[in-house]
């Protein structure tokens, strides 16, 4: 009985006789329905209380959970597709009779089965396209194994619905996650499509979409436009590829993600129930991480409805995979590869997997399309007639593939203008040295070559810019995708609250796959207590240094004064051994740092003048003198202030040009004495007067 809203006088007065009237049940629907095939003379087979009638009364009665549910006008629309079936049964029937005078002919007032719910769920594998694709792709046996399943379920389910018993829960909706050029977005249509086929959606086809067909530029236009897909799309198959944009919290560096996104998210947690019967298949496709970071952060319906646990799943391609790529591509362009260049292409798709988003597939294509620009460039200079036969050398796919037998050479000059690093020169020789004789013999040097390491010394003794030749070096040895380095200090590491430190570590080793990761000032990892977020950016680099995804993907080179780093080695048992190679950075001494000096000003065309008496060798000690009382200081960061001296220096020389004369390599100068006087202004400024007129007399 319809209920009366409101109670009360003002109640009565304002809304007098508004009733609440409720969704017709599926016995109603099925005598509506009836009703309407007897008033258009129809007769139903197995008649009015047979199956199908009840059937089609509980199919359009499962559209009640949606809003806007419209009982009889959902019941007409249900019955135009009827007809329809019935028209196209009738017309092949007569088409397969047109010359018979014995066949009968068809009964045009019955409405049968298949014509009032459908055609049982045919097996198409053998006449559908896509399905003979899906075969000829290797792997996916998942996926070929869950087409099969959905069949056979889809056919037991008919026989089910028409016995009056429960469906068998058969969920269409799936998740399509891998890294970029893996091939998930042709997998997900190819599949979408086999299931239009086998007619597991009413309209058999297949409709493909963005997130930014959904999302809005105002409130409100997100929810219209997701809704007005999502009701088109009844009874097909809806593939939104690029998914993971629905949220971008993890991009902005945050959980939080725009109300506009979210929208959209809500609106298909609303629209998708995956109940049985729903005559809708909504398939995602997005990359791993973000769609995880999506489905665990975002509306919890949507993982109900898209179970992490039933996604399919593709991985990066192995080396065997890409070389059996780029040969089917080379072959389809018609195109060869001499042995040498084949050997420099393998290695340069196993340098950029180290990278994130590697693109798989499509990197190998991109590497294909600059060898032919390479060697179309490299044939106009030889002739001018274009090459029918094309052979792509070693040089096309890249320029300097030798690098790696020339790197022992160029090594000592990366360290050019560095003064008192023989040492460390001499390591980094011998690794290249080492890297080089091991391919030569078909071994692979990442197991021997140290990929971490602890930079200890004072400040301004090279450290930084020592981290940033290592990137080239390694780069020059093969191991590495890019010289890039990423610089950061332990700041960018430790996050600000329980649970955000975990992922700011993860994400910068992310962002260093294949590069050099430079952590400065390190030693500040070791400041809190035991439960801090720094033991836990600690705890989380040690985790991180053992995965798969990044153990010898990356160079780390962890910098810091010399006790500090040891008092940092002790805060996880399992740093030390992650970090067994140590380079430790001496501070600069007098002579060293007069060189360096000297190296500087020398840049700007400036010489040190020699003294034409026998100053010179007094000059010398106080310099040396001064340099010692400099190093004394508090703050002293040795190169970095010999460049701050050097400009003293410079902006002298330079602002009183016209007292100057040429030197004596027709350059600049700047007297000893007057650079003792800078210096001894430098000092002064330093200690600022802790030192007494005794002690400057003596340096003087």
């Amino acid at each position: 009985m319809p209920a009366v809203l409101g109670s009360s006088p003002a109640a009565r007065w304002l809304f007098p006789r508004q009733l609440q009237l409720e969704d017709y049940t599926d016995d109603e629907l099925r005598r509506i329905f009836v009703r309407m095939v007897a008033e258009n003379s129809f007769k139903m087979e197995q008649g009015p209380l047979g199956p199908f009638p009840r059937i089609l009364a509980q199919r359009v009665g499962r559209g009640r959970e949606e809003t806007g549910f419209g009982n009889v006008h959902e019941l007409r629309l249900s019955y135009g597709k009827i007809l329809e079936r019935h028209s196209a049964r009738i017309r092949q029937r007569l088409s397969e009779i047109e010359d018979s005078w014995t066949e009968p002919l068809p009964d045009e007032n019955l409405l049968t089965g298949q014509d009032i719910i459908g055609p049982e769920p045919e097996d198409v594998r053998t006449k559908s396209k896509a399905w003979k694709e899906l075969q000829k792709m290797a792997g996916l046996e998942d996926i070929k194994t869950a087409v099969n399943q959905l069949l056979s379920r889809s056919k037991i389910n008919y026989q089910r619905e028409i016995n009056g018993m429960k469906l068998l829960k058969t969920s269409l909706n799936r998740i399509f996650i891998g890294p970029p050029g893996t091939g998930k977005t042709t997998v997900a249509k190819l599949y979408g499509q086999i299931l239009a086929d086998i007619g597991l959606v009413s309209s058999r086809k297949v409709i493909y979409k963005t997130p930014g067909d959904f999302i809005g530029q105002y409130i409100g236009e997100s929810e219209t436009k997701t809704s007005a897909i999502l009701d088109s799309t009844k009874g097909k198959i809806l593939i939104i590829d690029d998914a993971h944009m629905f949220y971008h919290g993890a991009e902005l560096g945050s959980d939080e993600s725009d109300e506009f996104r979210l929208a959209c998210i809500d609106i298909l947690v609303s629209k998708i129930h995956n109940k049985p019967g729903e005559d809708r298949c909504v398939i995602l496709v997005g990359y791993p991480d973000r769609m995880e970071n999506m489905l665990q952060k975002c509306n919890p319906g949507l993982r109900r409805r898209f179970p992490l646990e039933e996604a399919f799943r593709f991985d990066d391609y192995d080396d065997n995979r890409l070389q059996e790529i780029l040969n089917l591509k080379m072959e389809e362009d018609g195109i060869r590869a001499s042995p040498e260049a084949m050997k420099v292409v393998s290695e340069l798709l196993r340098r950029a997997r180290d990278r994130p988003n590697f693109g798989n597939g499509g990197d190998v294509v991109n590497f294909l399309n600059q060898a032919k620009v390479r060697h179309r460039e490299r044939m106009s200079k030889i002739t001018d007639v274009e090459m029918m036969d094309i052979v792509l050398q070693p040089e096309d796919f890249d320029p300097k593939y030798n690098r790696g037998a020339t790197a022992a050479e160029r090594c000592r000059a990366l360290f050019d203008g560095l003064i008192g690093f023989e040492d460390t020169i001499q390591r980094f020789e011998t690794y290249q040295r080492i890297a080089e004789n091991l391919r030569l013999n078909n071994k692979d040097p990442r197991n021997i070559i140290p990929f971490t390491y602890i930079f200890k010394g004072p400040p301004g003794t090279g450290k930084t810019h020592t981290a940033r030749i290592i990137g080239q070096i390694f780069y020059d040895m093969g191991f590495l995708s890019t010289n890039e380095v990423i610089e950061c200090s332990a700041t960018h590491l430790i996050g600000k609250y329980v649970g955000h430190t975990g992922p700011k570590v993860v994400e910068l080793f992310e962002r260093s796959l294949g590069k050099v990761l430079f952590i400065d000032e390190a030693y500040r990892l070791a400041s809190g207590g035991r439960n801090s977020f720094t033991n836990e950016a600690v705890g989380e680099i040690v985790d991180c240094m053992t995965k798969p995804r990044y153990y010898r993907k990356m160079v780390i080179v962890m910098a810091g004064y010399t006790q500090d780093m040891d008092h940092l080695m002790k805060v996880n048992a399992g740093l030390r051994g992650r970090f067994a190679t140590e380079i430790m950075f001496t501070p600069m001494s007098p002579e060293s740092a007069l060189q360096h000096l000297c190296n500087l000003i020398a840049k700007q065309d400036i010489e040190l003048l020699e003294s034409e008496d026998d100053s010179n060798v007094s000059e010398s000690m106080i310099m040396m003198s001064l340099f010692t009382q400099l190093a004394r200081t508090k703050g002293w960061s040795n190169g970095r202030d010999m460049q701050t001296l050097a400009g003293v220096v410079t902006e002298y020389v330079y602002g009183n040009l016209n007292g100057f004369g040429q030197g004596q390599g027709g350059g600049l100068y700047i007297t000893r004495k007057d650079l003792i006087r800078l210096m001894r202004d430098m000092l002064q400024q330093r200690m600022k007067g802790g030192l007494n007129e005794l002690e400057l007399k003596e340096v003087d």
